[in-house]
């Protein structure tokens, strides 16, 4: 039986929290990269990063308004035309701690709406 690690890196200090749940790690002011170098195989944990952008209703964007001009630019720079939302970061997060990753291990994923930056 092989455990699953999801280190979640935020982008926003505010995010940031020091508490690690059963299913990710969210060290404060964490570096990617630090959770792709931890090799745990020898005690079957994979390991695997998720890295999400922007996420609506969340960090910066907590109790902001949906028609706030800042937020519509930045979602509209989104090429998915929207913020992540905190489901789609808890979906992803949720795959890579199933079954279904076992062949994941040792990837930083990326969850920005296809941006570039």
């Amino acid at each position: 039986m092989w455990t699953p690690l999801v280190c979640v890196y935020d982008s926003s200090s505010s995010m940031s929290s020091s508490r690690p749940s059963p299913l990710s790690l969210n060290p404060p002011k964490a570096v990617p990269g630090t959770c792709r170098e931890t090799s745990l195989t020898h005690r079957k944990v994979t390991v695997n990063s998720l890295m999400p952008g922007p996420i609506d209703g969340a960090g910066i964007f907590t109790g902001v308004a949906d028609d706030d001009p800042h937020k519509k630019i930045l979602a509209d720079s989104v090429p998915l035309g929207r913020l992540a939302t905190p489901t789609d970061v808890a979906d992803v997060a949720g795959f890579l701690a199933s079954d279904e990753s076992f062949f994941i291990t040792g990837e930083e994923i990326l969850m920005n709406g296809g941006s570039s930056n």
